[in-house]
């Protein structure tokens, strides 16, 4: 999860690290990060956001082979779901994914137990609350 925690502290929320081909997409950071989750539940699709771009830029450059994503980073990963990248088929990964049934899914799910973002994310795993001494849902900090 370090690998998650490095792309909340990058300045576009999208981090790849090398050596395990792992491209992580940090969760909602900004005013325009809450503007695009607010837009998911009126229909917008995560194709729209600049968060998107970013890391479409990432996997053209990098060629991942898993990419994972907390809350809205998880929606962004979820559009890589079943694609092949580079000669490889990518796994998605979503930690508290924020991502509706008919918008696509991750190859695995991890959330809090309660957690109200994540509910709808097939392929959950519910993790109990208060696991790490944390008892806040949706918080990355209670999943690692």
């Amino acid at each position: 999860m370090q690998i998650l925690q490095t792309a909340y502290g990058a300045e576009t929320g999208v981090f790849y690290d090398a050596s395990s081909h792992t491209l992580a997409v940090a969760g909602t950071r900004t005013t325009r990060d809450v503007a695009t989750d607010a837009a998911f539940i009126f229909g917008a699709e995560s194709l729209m956001t600049s968060r998107f771009d970013t890391v479409a830029a990432a996997v053209k450059q990098y060629s991942p082979h898993r990419i994972i994503g907390h809350s809205l980073g998880g929606a962004v990963a979820s559009q890589y779901t079943g694609k092949r990248i580079g000669g490889h088929q990518v796994a998605t990964v979503g930690y508290d994914p924020y991502i509706l049934p008919w918008r696509g899914q991750v190859d695995r799910a991890y959330s809090d137990a309660f957690d109200p973002v994540s509910i709808f994310a097939s392929n959950n795993e519910h993790q109990p609350l208060g696991r790490n001494g944390h008892w806040m849902p949706h918080s990355l900090n209670s999943l690692t």
